[in-house]
């Protein structure tokens, strides 16, 4: 069962703690250590063919997805959603299985990285948000989260805030080895991020330093020092956002994480940006804008336009 997998973390409780044999399988690869590695779930998604297992085909091949992704092969990233999407069509029922939640996760990552359908991506937390079943309570912390999140995004404030207050009890009640913590942590602080707002601020800070952060597990297109560095921001601390931005440029270069680099460099011009001091912006903002360029950013592209007017 692909969620038995998750059982690293809790067994491991940090990410440096897991062993070379655990970390073996391409699930823990990914979703726990974040590493980048579409190679691995090829060889599991042509082993779930041969044997049939259409269900764990759908797993890898979403899997497959998120990670190319996260590595910035955005139209490799399309193809896979694409193949992904087309068997779990075939798997019958019209509910929220765990593979289907895998390829809503995946165009969520493509999300992340084009800045591109917010409006789809919202309907499908919506979908998801009226879901009333017991299976799927480990989900609805992360699914709030996400949704609060994409609001965040298309400019809804009031129906982001609203989302926000489930998510940030999870954080502070659960240890940093639940299932979806790190997830559910990065788009908490992202929806304060993209609406400028200090709600939450200090008990989300405080689950990411005492345990997010020394756990350090990962999830593509998510960085907990970039979430850091973006709560330092907001609370005026731009000294210390600049350490933490550049802590995370170099664990996303050492992921090859391309998108979530040029994310943050966009970040920290913002950040001086919002604090009035737009000349030391502009080198983030060209370097920002010169990666989403060659990534095929788009929706990224526009946003760097857009401020770039602001400077000028």
């Amino acid at each position: 069962m692909d969620l038995a997998r998750y059982a690293v973390a809790a067994i491991y409780q940090q990410r440096e703690s897991v062993p070379a044999e655990a970390a073996e399988d391409p699930t823990v690869r990914l979703y726990l250590l974040g590493e980048l590695r579409p190679s691995a779930f090829e060889e599991a998604a042509a082993a779930a063919r041969a044997r049939g297992e259409l269900a764990r085909e759908v797993h890898c091949r979403a899997s497959i997805a998120r990670s190319r992704a996260a590595l910035g092969e955005l139209e490799a990233a399309r193809a896979s959603l694409a193949e992904a999407r087309e068997l779990a069509s075939r798997i019958p029922g019209r509910g929220w299985s765990w593979e289907r939640i895998h390829v809503v996760g995946a165009l969520d990552a493509l999300t992340l990285a084009t800045a591109e359908d917010w409006e789809g991506m919202l309907a499908a937390f919506d979908e998801l948000a009226g879901v009333d079943d017991p299976v799927l309570r480990w989900a609805r912390a992360p699914m709030r989260a996400g949704y609060a999140r994409t609001a965040a995004h298309l400019g809804r404030a009031e129906r982001a805030m609203a989302m926000l207050a489930p998510p940030v009890r999870a954080l502070t009640r659960a240890p940093a080895w639940t299932l979806n913590y790190t997830r559910t942590a990065s788009d908490t602080v992202e929806t304060l991020w993209v609406l400028g707002r200090r709600d939450h601020l200090r008990p989300v800070e405080t689950a990411l330093r005492l345990k997010a952060l020394p756990a350090d597990f990962r999830f593509p297109m998510m960085d907990l020092r970039l979430s850091l560095a973006r709560l330092c921001a907001l609370d005026g601390r731009l000294d210390e956002a600049d350490h933490w931005f550049a802590q995370a440029r170099q664990v996303l270069e050492e992921q090859g994480a391309r998108p979530l680099r040029a994310i943050a460099d966009f970040d920290q011009a913002l950040m001086r940006i919002r604090a009035g001091q737009p000349g030391q912006a502009r080198p983030s903002l060209d370097a920002a804008a010169r990666q989403f360029q060659r990534i095929g950013m788009t929706g990224w592209l526009r946003r760097a336009e857009e401020l770039a007017l602001t400077l000028a």
